[in-house]
């Protein structure tokens, strides 16, 4: 099955709906870099991405974080963005 990929407004939504529904605390900022990072995904492809990141964090009993779900990202069929920081 094929998702329509969102806006970015639309994406920002999601992850701030679906990490508040998963308990996950992201950042307005985060937020904004998630959607700059994965800027081709669906809604259910973050959904996978958050379900997954809370996991792997409860398991290793830390937070989940950017950095935990850009590594859950390479589990999935997701194109990724790199952004490089000064």
């Amino acid at each position: 099955m094929q998702y329509e990929i969102p806006s970015e407004d639309e994406l920002k939504q999601i992850w701030k709906i679906l990490a508040t529904q998963y308990k996950i605390q992201l950042s307005d900022k985060q937020i904004v870099e998630l959607v700059q990072t994965f800027n081709k995904i669906s809604g259910r492809a973050v959904r996978n991405m958050l379900k997954l990141s809370k996991l792997l964090a409860a398991r290793n009993k830390k937070p989940v974080d950017v950095e935990l779900i850009k590594y859950i990202s390479q589990f999935q069929d997701i194109e990724r963005k790199e952004i490089i920081k000064d």
